[in-house]
């Protein structure tokens, strides 16, 4: 069977029930960027736990960075604006903000725009909207802003 230390802990979990009958397996929800210790411990044909392997250290992998959305633009209309921008590789969605008068920002749409391009009706004067990407797994990108002046 196989067995893990996770970060920070000095014991060894085992990860398997029954003997394995392939060399390989696959983990899944474990931390990015984290050292983990994992040993295999040989079994007889009776089952008769065998002395435990050498431990391997494994670090796993960062997230991959999503890039900030890029050329992003703001085309201004009578009491609307186009927001577009280049698309993220990687991403699944974006959402988009909108800098209110007390300088903080708020969302613009309830959920994540899946196109990247969108047309939305605004109050005339100067704005600043910013755009971020999103991934399947909940990462963001840096924020990418643009200002602009809606026409009345």
């Amino acid at each position: 069977h196989v067995e893990m230390r996770r970060p920070g802990e000095d014991a060894f979990v085992r990860l398997t029930r029954i003997p394995r009958p392939s060399p390989e397996m696959g983990l899944k929800g474990l931390k990015p960027s984290s050292d983990y210790a994992f040993r295999v411990v040989a079994l007889d044909a009776k089952a008769r736990e065998g002395p435990a392997s050498a431990p391997v250290t494994v670090r796993t992998l960062a997230p991959p960075q999503l890039a900030s959305p890029a050329k992003l633009k703001a085309v201004p209309g009578r009491g609307k604006v186009t927001l577009s921008w280049t698309p993220v590789a990687g991403a699944t969605g974006y959402h988009l903000y909108l800098r209110g008068s007390d300088g903080k920002w708020f969302g613009l749409t309830k959920t994540a725009v899946a196109k990247p391009q969108v047309t939305m009706k605004i109050r005339p004067g100067p704005r600043e909207f910013s755009v971020v990407a999103l991934d399947a797994n909940g990462a963001r990108s840096k924020a990418r802003s643009v200002k602009t002046t809606i026409l009345r």
